[in-house]
């Protein structure tokens, strides 16, 4: 917000600064470059969406390259017109003198500012992606920066180029990767007659973990990590969840390191219950990601019928009572979208007794 803010203010300032012969000056054309900041603005809630699918991390990804070509081409035009009104303060011939703009009645004017700003990204767009058009530059100055910006375009196409080519090339990688995991999935419940509705929701539970729960730490690739790296991992991932818990917030560092360590993801469907009234359990759990709701009730709640009690969100954190008294647990926590936990299992809490009476 900050920075949206801050751009905000900075072209406002270059839009109210006097204009010198009607058009902006050296400087401010320059300043212009300032818009280049909307990249700070939309890239973290790019980034943020970007965890959601693999494919809208594509998305984003190509965006990314797209809007970074955009900068590119603007940054340059940027320069031309600073270049060009420049040399028209020193009396020197120049492309902003020979644009002009054409009205209703076939008359010919001077271009404003939009104009020649359009005009400039127009010529910088098809130099970065071509070799520009006839002799819009009229000065050796104008034609050999733009020559010096046709090499460097060049290059930097070719970079666009191979980094789409990765992108492209890893998405189906993992797409195909995925593909042959359901395939494979599938064959297997059909050979051993599942039904249709349990074969789908196994189908769900994989593509969820391949596509949206990619950071957990017991996965493979980290399991070269050493030990001290692993904890600091999992102190970064799960350190603010524990600290959730009122509990636990005046508990020593050594306490929480051992909890973070004990920590364990489950992932659980739509529907899924993640606890059941009357059954036995002292295990807390922490909501990483998703919703849950409550019910009461000794029967089981309909999904979609029965009136929750209360709702958990990311942050929250159930089961304390369970694992203070041993009681059984007293209420129904339903999943009520794709929902992860982080449990600790009471074995832990014992351990902590053992080693910190």
């Amino acid at each position: 917000m900050l920075s949206l803010v801050g751009l905000v203010g900075e072209l406002l300032h270059f839009a109210e600064a006097p204009l010198v012969a009607g058009v902006p000056s050296t400087a401010q054309w320059l300043s212009l470059m300032q818009l280049g900041k909307l990249w700070r603005v939309t890239l973290p809630e790019a980034e943020a969406n970007s965890r959601e699918t693999g494919r809208l991390t594509f998305v984003v990804g190509a965006a990314g390259l797209l809007f970074s070509m955009a900068f590119f081409a603007h940054a340059y035009a940027c320069v031309l017109l600073a270049l060009g009104t420049q040399e028209r303060n020193w009396g020197r011939p120049s492309w902003t003198l020979d644009s002009v703009r054409f009205g209703s009645g076939g008359d010919s004017d001077r271009a404003g500012c939009a104009e020649l700003y359009v005009e400039a990204f127009y010529f910088a767009a098809l130099s970065l992606t071509s070799v520009g058009y006839s002799d819009f530059l009229k000065t050796p100055l104008e034609r050999g920066v733009n020559s010096f910006f046709l090499l460097i375009s060049a290059l930097y196409c070719a970079k666009v180029c191979a980094d789409l080519t990765w992108l492209t090339s890893t998405h189906h990688h993992w797409e195909a990767k995925q593909q042959a995991l359901q395939a494979q999935t599938w064959a297997s419940l059909q050979n051993m007659h599942v039904p249709k509705h349990l074969a789908e929701r196994v189908l769900a539970f994989q593509r969820y973990v391949a596509t949206v729960h990619r950071e957990d730490l017991s996965q493979p690739m980290f399991s070269a990590l050493s030990p001290n790296l692993i904890q600091e991992l999992r102190l970064y991932a799960y350190r603010k969840l524990v600290l959730q818990a009122v509990f636990l917030r005046e508990q020593p560092k050594e306490i929480i390191a051992l909890i973070v360590g004990a920590l364990t993801d489950q992932v659980y469907l739509p529907s899924d219950f993640i606890l059941r009234r009357g059954q036995k359990g002292r295990e807390l759990y922490f909501v990483r990601r998703g919703c849950a709701e409550v019910y009461i009730g000794s029967d089981p709640p309909s999904w979609g019928a029965s009136e929750p009690v209360a709702m958990y969100g990311v942050g929250n954190y159930f089961g304390e009572l369970a694992m203070l008294t041993g009681r059984p647990r007293a209420a129904w926590v339903m999943a009520t979208t794709y929902c992860v936990c982080s449990v600790l299992p009471y074995e832990a809490v014992e351990r902590l007794g053992r080693e910190h009476p």
